[in-house]
């Protein structure tokens, strides 16, 4: 789901790219990559400044999920927040 949401919220990134910005190893990133790809999710293109490289995007099946996971992550993150009791004072 990582990949899914920094892709999210920057497209066209690079393997290399999406490794720094999640703190993987590149390996591990171009692991995930194929099973998104095969599931349908992300899709490659071409790098218009280097051919040896493909930038990664969400398809729009992606793009439903990555925005379903986001938003109920932020529901669910308000609803905890809601919970939440202020800190009392240590000199109260």
């Amino acid at each position: 789901m990582q990949v899914l949401v920094a892709l999210w919220l920057e497209a066209g990134q690079n393997v290399g790219q999406l490794a720094a910005r999640l703190e993987l190893r590149p390996t591990t990133v171009s692991n995930g990559l194929r099973r998104l790809h095969a599931d349908s999710l992300v899709r490659a293109e071409a790098d218009s400044q280097d051919r040896r490289r493909q930038r990664q995007a969400l398809t729009s099946k992606g793009t439903r999920l990555a925005d379903r996971f986001i938003r109920e992550s932020r529901a669910r993150m308000a609803g905890e927040a809601a919970n939440l009791e202020p800190r009392r004072s240590q000199s109260s």
